[in-house]
């Protein structure tokens, strides 16, 4: 995960867009929790993983994490 991939995203998201993300690597999850909680387009919130049921990753997995992000609105400058 980095910058330019979530600003590229962003473009062909709309804001009820949610970004799941999982992972088993410790680090990577900080990592990507910390570029998501400083992007200015993205927000992570506190939603249930939707349609979640034991994948083969899971499976094999001995912990994973995860978390949801939405697309932030661009402002509006309307007059």
């Amino acid at each position: 995960m980095q910058t330019g991939f979530l600003n590229r995203l962003a473009v062909f998201c709309t804001p009820e867009t949610l970004l799941h993300f999982r992972t088993d690597d410790s680090v990577y999850f900080q990592t990507t929790e910390a570029l998501l909680q400083a992007h200015p387009r993205w927000q992570i919130v506190d939603e249930p993983w939707k349609f979640e049921h034991e994948t083969v990753f899971q499976r094999r997995a001995p912990v994973y994490q995860s978390l949801l992000a939405r697309l932030n609105p661009l402002p509006d400058f309307s007059p």
